[in-house]
């Protein structure tokens, strides 16, 4: 139980922050593999099972992609050129 309101206080964080949160454990796993940071008892299963901080930047690249493909679609729909072709009257 301690684990899941370890995980609700980080989930509540990075939302408060405006990270994602699969960017804000990925990065934290990346950072405690790196001994930048100590995570607590309950966090460290990012150190033991690297498998996950990678799926969760796999997932972050797939959402960051999708966003920048719904902009892209945007930006062509309101700058689109005008059609030059002639009316055909009939």
């Amino acid at each position: 139980m301690d684990a899941l309101n370890s995980l609700g206080i980080l989930a509540g964080s990075s939302w408060g922050s405006g990270v994602n949160l699969y960017l804000t454990i990925a990065a934290l796993g990346i950072a405690h593999r790196m001994s930048l940071i100590t995570l607590p008892g309950n966090l460290t299963i990012l150190d033991q099972y690297p498998v996950i901080v990678i799926i969760l930047v796999l997932i972050f690249i797939l959402l960051f992609l999708w966003f920048l493909k719904k902009m892209f679609r945007f930006m062509k729909a309101i700058f689109r050129p005008p059609n030059r072709r002639p009316q055909l009257e009939g």
